[in-house]
């Protein structure tokens, strides 16, 4: 395998206490990115091109510790990002909330036919459709 190259380099975050957390890409190549900056739960939309700024920023309302794209199904690109703040199902722009639920998570997945799995931060497994 040849060696790869960086095409795309960005700066997420402050000068504070920030931490990265996911990144995902979407079916148009949008790179998708979450972190807590400053202790606040961000999402990131980016374009694969260089030197242009975020698409969309978006605060999420607490700390982030997951995210997911569902893919494949009549929700394409949507947004699925879990933490303090509970679960947040964004539109593909990352700006409108389609569904939400309150509770504290740490991790999420999406099935093939677009169901979202959620593991809470009491270990409890659950499976929203």
């Amino acid at each position: 395998m040849a060696n790869l190259t960086v095409s795309r380099g960005i700066f997420l975050g402050s000068s504070g206490a920030d931490a990265a957390v996911g990144v995902a890409v979407n079916s148009d190549n949008i790179i998708i990115a979450t972190g807590n900056v400053n202790g606040i739960g961000t999402l990131y939309r980016l374009s694969p091109q260089t030197g242009s700024s975020p698409l969309s920023t978006t605060a999420l309302g607490g700390t982030v510790s997951d995210l997911a794209i569902i893919q494949g199904t009549g929700q394409q690109d949507r947004i699925v990002v879990v933490g303090s703040f509970g679960i947040k199902v964004y539109d593909p722009t990352g700006t409108t909330i389609v569904w939400s639920q309150t509770g504290n998570f740490k991790q999420v997945a999406v099935t093939n036919d677009g169901r979202v799995v959620t593991l809470a931060a009491d270990n409890t497994l659950s499976l929203w459709s």
